[in-house]
Formats: C-alpha cells, structure tokens, sequence
C-alpha cells in the first residue's frame, strides 16, 4: 500500500498534516485546524504516534499474509500488553527469510484508539482510508548504509526515537520532559540498551537542534510515509476475522 492522500499525524496532544501532492506541512493544530490547512480532504490516511502503537519484529512461516495475520491472532497477547481482541494490528513482510521462517514487522494499537481517530475525522469531515505507526516513515528518509541508525525528532508528543536496522523501523519509542541535549544522549542510550544495539549511527531529523548527531536532515517520519510503498494499514479485530473467514470459504469453493 502507497500513501495517496493527505496524511495527519494523530497525537492527544495535537496533529500535523502533510499533503503529498503539494508538499505541504502544516503547523500544529486540532484535527478540524490542521484539515483546514489541508483544503478540507475528503480523504486521509492517519499516522499514530509512538506512544499509541506498539511494533515487533518476529518471524513466521512462509505463507500469504492472510493466514500470518491468523497465526499472529494467537500470540499477540504474548508480545505485546494488550489482549488480542484489543488489538488493531497488521504486518509488514521482508525479503529477509533463514531456516526459521520470515521476518515480519507485526504493528499494532489499541482497538479502541483506531476507532476513536475514525471518529474524530469523521465528525470533522473527512474518511480514513488508512491507520498506521508514523514511526514507519523513518526508513525512507534517512538514506543510510549504517546497519543500525537512531532517528530522533520532536512531535507533539515528545522527542521521539525510531531504531532502523538494516533498513526497517525495528523499534520506536516517545519521551516526554527531553529539552537539553544531553538529556537527548542519555535517551538514546536507553533506546540502544533496549534494542540491545551497542552502537548505531545518529540522525537528528526534522529540524530538532542536537549537535552530537552523526547527521542532521530536514524530512520528517510524516514526510517519509508518502515516500514508501510497503505499508501497513491497522486492521482491527472483526476485519482480521472477515477478513480470514472469508478465505476460509474461498478456498472449499
């Protein structure tokens, strides 16, 4: 899936838009002020931040991404801290396969904030065509060869920290209270300690002012989402099931 519409980072504290096709940011603003800059779209797509999904690499069996989603229905409680029928959840697939199976990025957020930004756009006027992590738009911006990279960025939400290995978002995470740098190196560090990563190379993206960075770059991870073609699109939990049950019956016909 490409990105074909506006696209607005969705966060409690605010949003941002970004529209594709003009090349157009905007600024912070609630739902309804940021689809005003926009021109009123009749559809979007939404980019949840950080704090409000959850992502995981694992690896599966070489099937097709329908009967993966089925398998991962029975262990997502395990990986991640919300019932399986909470969860809103999709995968993305890697060209990386050894004797253990594919490797699958499984995002995921709760059910419930999937329907709840549905709703918000929807009484402010717009259709959601798609939901899905906005850290995933780090990979396309950094254009690194590093086998490990740590974009950090600010959001509404915090100074954020995306860990990209080998070219895929593998683990992201929001901190909330950094405004100093060294306060930056110190959750960076905590980032690679839980990536369990010894070293990466550091971006500062988006225009946040972090010195110690290996390299500074002007994109942003809402930016990076319009650039990719492999994207996920959250599924929550009664599509997963029409969705499975209905290859079910297709494949006895």
């Amino acid at each position: 899936m490409k990105l074909n519409v506006p696209v607005i980072e969705w966060n409690p504290e605010a949003c941002r838009g970004y529209n594709p096709a003009t090349g157009m940011l905007t600024e912070l603003g609630s739902p309804s002020e940021v689809l005003l800059q926009l021109g009123r779209p009749g559809k979007i797509a939404v980019a949840l931040g950080r704090g409000q999904t959850f992502l995981k690499q694992t690896r599966l069996p070489q099937v097709s991404k329908e009967d993966s989603l089925a398998l991962l229905k029975f262990r997502l409680s395990e990986m991640f801290p919300v019932d399986s029928d909470d969860l809103a959840y999709d995968i993305v697939l890697t060209d990386d396969v050894n004797s253990e199976g594919r490797l699958v990025l499984v995002v995921a957020a709760k059910a419930q904030t999937v329907r709840q930004c549905k709703s918000v756009f929807k009484e402010a006027g717009s259709s959601v065509t798609s939901v899905l992590p906005v850290a995933l738009g780090s990979s396309a911006i950094i254009d690194s060869e590093s086998a490990a990279a740590v974009v950090v960025q600010k959001s509404a939400e915090g100074v954020t920290f995306d860990v990209i290995e080998h070219g895929q978002v593998a683990y992201a995470r929001v901190a909330q209270r950094v405004e100093t740098a060294n306060s930056i190196t110190q959750e960076i560090s905590r980032t690679l300690a839980t990536a369990k990563l010894p070293t990466a190379e550091i971006i500062a993206a988006g225009g946040i002012e972090y010195p110690e960075a290996n390299r500074h770059i002007g994109e942003n991870s809402l930016i990076g989402l319009c650039e990719q073609t492999n994207l996920p699109n959250l599924q929550l939990p009664e599509d997963v099931v029409k969705m499975t049950t209905g290859r079910v019956i297709r494949s006895r016909q």
